[in-house]
């Protein structure tokens, strides 16, 4: 059974489609995805040993190692270009996940979807995508263990780039309005609330207070209904 938040990532993933799931970790969601039919192969990959023998071992025991290839190796790295449709990445830090894209361009840029699940700086996934044209064509909020977590759904062709509050907050996040919305705003206000009040301290009139007085009024703005 996977946890809520994994759940979450694996309801995105339409049918029949071959998936990579890079930083696989125990290879939990590829596990799933083949054993409920949503996916006929899949790739498991990680980039630590650890991980990758647990992947292994996890798919060996579900004798699922004919459908399910796990490889060791950094990022998108083990993967052929065009061989799966969607490309999962979870579990990590939107500025690497950022990272793992832009060094393997040619190779998720041949896949349908991806399937986003950034720890923190999901804005700068957001604009990353919005800049490749690609766009978001869904988002979901989850609540594990008292975290809250934010999942991208992303597809190629190109739209305007979201204004800040949509980049921090979410586009289509920002028109839903789940019912962890409310909680996924105050976070944030309470976080660059925090980070403003380091800068009036120690840099008043430097950069970064400029643009976190900005992340902040888009921020407070995002209640308006029109």
């Amino acid at each position: 059974m996977l946890t809520v938040r994994l759940q979450k990532i694996a309801d995105f993933i339409p049918l029949g489609n071959k998936i990579a799931d890079i930083g696989t970790d125990h290879a939990y969601i590829p596990i799933y995805a083949v054993e409920h039919c949503q996916s006929p192969f899949a790739v498991a990959v990680d980039v630590h040993e650890g991980p990758y023998k647990r992947a292994r071992e996890f798919v060996e025991r579900q004798k699922l190692a004919k459908k399910i290839s796990v490889r060791l190796g950094n990022g998108l790295e083990p993967l052929q270009a065009g061989e799966v449709d969607i490309i999962i990445m979870a579990g990590m830090g939107g500025i690497l996940m950022q990272e793992i894209l832009s060094i393997s361009l040619a190779k998720w840029k041949t896949a349908k979807q991806l399937i986003l699940q950034p720890q923190q700086a999901t804005d700068k996934v957001r604009a990353f995508l919005y800049g490749q044209n690609w766009h978001l064509t869904d988002e979901a909020l989850v609540e594990e263990n008292g975290h809250l977590y934010e999942v991208l759904v992303a597809k190629p062709g190109r739209e305007n780039m979201p204004s800040l509050q949509e980049l921090f907050l979410g586009p289509i996040l920002l028109r839903k309005r789940p019912p962890l919305f409310a909680k996924h705003q105050k976070q944030l206000l309470k976080k660059y609330s925090f980070i403003m009040k380091q800068l009036q301290s120690s840099a008043p009139n430097g950069e970064r207070f400029f643009e976190v007085k900005k992340i902040l009024a888009a921020l407070k703005g995002s209640d308006k209904k029109c």
